[in-house]
């Protein structure tokens, strides 16, 4: 652990100095944000949750729901400016997961395929199957340091018989009451009914409200992945 809290401090430390070794290369060191955004450091959590059987009906306020692209677009959480991203998510049959309290105060998206995960601008590799015990691994490359290499800390992350959370958002005047992991919570009663055993779910390390929700709802930390970009060259650790 404490070496782990070292190479964090490091990875900072040096991206810190790079930043400012920049700054000074441009003639200033007032750097601007479209300067700041030719660095960037990110590290992303993973959590994972085994899913236990759970009573059909459970007593609730709040429910669950499927929306379709039209529903969804009618509602708060939609941005015009993400309509293809939408449309390709509907496309490989993602699922919206609306959660009712008695309006609509969080969305959620689930996947049982790789996504693609913005903040470190990578999707998660495809799955083979390992024809030794029939399991699915994610395809690893040792040699290149490219993102294939992390396999080796996301191997098994998305299994046959798992699901992927993300994009999950609460309603602005709705945060703080707990809808985050009661969405969670949900989500799993209805991966029961599916045939699921294990959900995963990430989040960036600095949102800390974020990862409060996902350890309230019974999830435990798994791995990180951390990437740096420097003008258009990314590093994956």
């Amino acid at each position: 652990m404490i070496r782990g809290y070292i190479k964090e401090i490091v990875t900072k430390t040096t991206y810190c100095i790079l930043r400012v070794a920049l700054s000074r290369c441009i003639g200033t060191m007032r750097t601007n944000k479209k300067n700041m955004n030719i660095l960037k450091y990110t590290k992303i959590n993973f959590y994972e949750k085994i899913i236990e059987k759970h009573e059909e009906n459970i007593p609730t306020t709040e429910r669950l729901s499927f929306l379709s692209y039209e529903q969804y677009k009618e509602t708060f959480f939609y941005k015009a400016g993400c309509d293809e991203e939408y449309k390709k998510r509907f496309s490989r049959n993602d699922l919206c997961v609306a959660l009712f309290a008695p309006n609509i105060v969080n969305i959620s998206w689930i996947s049982s395929k790789p996504v693609f995960i913005d903040e470190i601008e990578m999707e998660l590799p495809d799955l083979i199957a390992s024809p030794s015990n029939g399991k699915n691994y994610y395809i690893n490359d040792p040699v290149k340091r490219d993102p294939s290499q992390l396999n080796k800390r996301i191997a098994e992350l998305v299994p046959d018989n798992g699901i992927i959370i993300y994009d999950v958002i609460t309603k602005l005047i709705e945060r703080g009451k707990g809808y985050y992991p009661k969405a969670l919570n949900l989500i799993e009663i209805w991966a029961t009914t599916q045939g699921y055993n294990k959900i995963t779910i990430y989040s960036e390390a600095k949102n800390k409200s974020s990862i409060k929700g996902i350890i309230k709802a019974g999830f435990e930390y798994t791995k990180s992945i951390r990437m740096f970009k420097a003008f258009k060259h990314k590093i994956y650790f």
